[in-house]
């Protein structure tokens, strides 16, 4: 338990600091004014459509493999890159081709192909799945934050000196291609367990195989993750787009807490299942009452820190955020639930469900998204998407016989919460 909890705060560590510059930085930017920070954070946004889609969302996946085949690691991880590689190709190519015919500004264009250099970091990423199997995510999280620290200060440094965008976006590229050769060179150098990553045919297959799912998956979820503010740039106004950035990025800020929950989770859940079905229920429903509190935690703090940001730093051209943010704030809960969901599926070889479950969110999202948005621009986008994650999330988990025991753990799960609070009050405060 110590060692997850380590590797939880580790993990925390490095998304909380990635989250806590990201906020300095876009409380820098806004003053650019909402045209200007919209249209920069939606070239972001694109540009994070190649760096989570090149993971595949196999992280799990690799996880398991790894804790149910230690001895062969090298083999795994090795065949888990060349997939991620391969991916990373396909969809940087599929990127440009939009960059480039899209209709997009000179500007515009030249600062997202920059900001592809960013992506690289989803390959150097996947010895994170070795690091959380063995509970050792401060090898990649130490790097990572170091390089992260030296290019927060050039780019304060460069925005508190008004520098153009395109300088801005170059100092995203960096970090990315700096986070790839670190994280890489330590993991060769200084991991005790070190296997040189080989590649397998037979086991790239067989990876490839159970990650067509979640790759399609991934795409799906990527796609209606985003196309709120893909539809707002199409059907609404730069100032709608722009208040819906703000709003985006302030109820992102705390993903990071359920990711790194369940990424020292997945290993526990891989063994447990291993060992028996009672051990396996009894470790799901602590997990899904973790995922719950979590959720509901984060949730009130983004609220209510969102809305004091807003109020009192980033001024009245940014007031009509925090009727958006009321809404969107709560995303966090049926997200951090889903994951715990997909998760679930992994462990019980029911890879294909997680793309139905995704497919379907994008379908309910991009229909409601069409409805709401010519009508109520930015805040029409705040409740299609969190209408479309609790459906998918909870209430769809109800209506499908193959996915019933997993809306039965969750009902356990909230059960579960007074006696999980229970215990952590007996271990921190007994005498």
């Amino acid at each position: 338990m110590e060692s997850k909890i380590k590797n939880i705060l580790w993990q925390s560590g490095d998304k909380l600091f990635k989250a806590f510059s990201n906020i300095i930085v876009m409380a820098i930017m806004a003053g650019y004014g909402p045209i200007v920070f919209g249209s920069f954070n939606f070239a972001i946004s694109l540009s994070t459509l190649v760096t989570i889609i090149a993971a595949i969302g196999n992280d799990s996946l690799v996880i398991k493999e790894i804790t149910s085949n230690f001895e062969e690691r090298g083999i795994i991880l090795g065949s888990a890159f060349t997939l991620r590689l391969i991916v990373w190709i396909i969809t940087s190519a599929l990127y440009l081709a939009y960059v480039y015919f899209g209709y997009f500004t000179p500007d515009q264009t030249l600062i997202a192909t920059i900001l592809l250099l960013y992506s690289l970091t989803s390959l150097s990423d996947v010895v994170d799945s070795e690091y959380q199997s063995q509970l050792k995510i401060q090898l990649s999280a130490i790097p990572r934050m170091g390089v992260q620290l030296i290019i927060f200060i050039v780019r304060v440094y460069l925005l508190l000196n008004h520098y153009p965008i395109l300088i801005i976006a170059l100092s995203y590229a960096i970090e990315g291609v700096l986070s790839f050769l670190l994280v890489s060179f330590v993991y060769r150098k200084y991991y005790q367990n070190f296997q040189k990553p080989r590649f397998n045919k037979v086991l790239f297959l067989d990876i490839f195989n159970k990650s067509k799912p979640l790759l399609a998956g991934t795409v799906a979820t990527v796609l209606y993750m985003r196309i709120d503010q893909i539809l707002l740039e199409k059907l609404s106004t730069p100032f709608e787009l722009g208040q819906f950035s703000m709003v985006n990025r302030i109820g992102e800020a705390l993903y990071f807490v359920p990711v790194a929950i369940a990424g020292s989770y997945m290993a526990k859940l891989v063994k447990s299942y291993l060992e028996s079905k009672e051990d396996f229920n009894k470790a799901l429903k602590q997990y899904m009452a973790v995922m719950i509190i979590s959720g509901v935690v984060c949730a009130c703090g983004i609220y209510v820190a969102g809305w004091l940001a807003i109020t009192y730093y980033f001024g009245a051209a940014y007031y009509p955020a925090r009727e958006i943010l009321l809404i969107y704030a709560w995303c966090i809960l049926p997200v951090a639930v889903g994951l715990a969901n997909n998760q679930y599926f992994i462990v019980k070889n029911n890879e294909r469900i997680v793309f139905i479950r995704y497919l379907m969110g994008f379908i309910i999202n991009l229909a409601l998204n069409l409805i709401l948005i010519p009508r109520y621009g930015a805040y029409g986008a705040a409740v299609s998407t969190l209408i479309s994650y609790v459906l998918i999330n909870f209430v769809s988990n109800f209506m499908f016989k193959a996915t019933l025991p997993l809306f039965k753990a969750q009902i356990s799960g909230i059960a579960e919460i007074p006696n999980l609070m229970n215990s952590l009050l007996k271990k921190n405060f007994k005498t």
